[in-house]
């Protein structure tokens, strides 16, 4: 038989390898991003090429193909990369808070976040829209993000649109009494939102939620 001792070695070897393999998918996730926008990069570089070849070829000029295009293209060049490079400042920055914080947490907030990630609909490893970590609730936005320490959250209010045939959900969280930000789940997410509904719940007993729907 195993002891106690023993099974808690088991589980927490358990979540260290799944916090490992999450790590590392969302590492993964990352790379490929960023290699959809230097793709992108590329396939608009090289159809500017192209449509700028065939009016060179039709006009019969003489000077050379590269020296003729190359200042066009190094100006379109630098405002992909202050477009892409924004975006890929923001890709860079969403993932590595996410892994820091998923690194940190603890055996009981590492547990929590695999509940979450085994109970809600998902293709591959993402970074979560929330985390609940010993220091509270994590909402992350593109620059920035929102910490509720635990019992902070005092309302919820949640907004269901129906549309055609998937709805959307707008929550908003209070505290306070002030809204301190939002986060929108379209139909198929709807067990990101009870899963967070009832943490929030488990965090703070006397949280108001309030829901209601509108069909348009």
């Amino acid at each position: 038989m195993h002891t106690t001792t023993e099974k808690q070695i088991v589980k927490m070897d358990d979540l260290k390898i799944f916090k490992q393999k999450e790590i590392k998918n969302l590492k993964k996730l990352r790379f490929v991003a960023w290699m959809l926008l230097l793709t992108v990069d590329i396939g608009i570089i090289l159809f500017f090429l192209y449509g700028f070849y065939g009016a060179y070829a039709e006009r019969n000029i003489a000077t050379n193909f590269i020296v003729y295009v190359m200042p066009t293209i190094l100006a379109i060049q630098c405002i992909l990369l202050l477009v892409l490079g924004l975006i890929g400042i923001v890709i860079y920055n969403r993932f590595q808070f996410a892994i820091k914080a998923i690194n940190s947490l603890n055996e009981e907030y590492l547990q929590l976040y695999r509940e979450y990630v085994y109970s809600i609909d998902r293709a591959f490893a993402g970074i979560p829209p929330y985390l609940f970590t010993q220091r509270g609730m994590i909402v992350q936005s593109n620059f920035s993000h929102v910490l509720y320490p635990p019992n902070s959250i005092d309302k919820l209010t949640i907004t269901i649109v129906s549309r055609g045939r998937i709805p959307r959900n707008t929550i908003k969280i209070y505290q306070n009494d002030q809204v301190k930000s939002s986060l929108t789940f379209i139909g198929f997410q709807t067990r990101r939102l009870a899963f967070l509904k009832a943490n929030v719940k488990r965090e703070n007993p006397r949280v108001i939620i309030e829901e209601v729907e509108h069909k348009t």
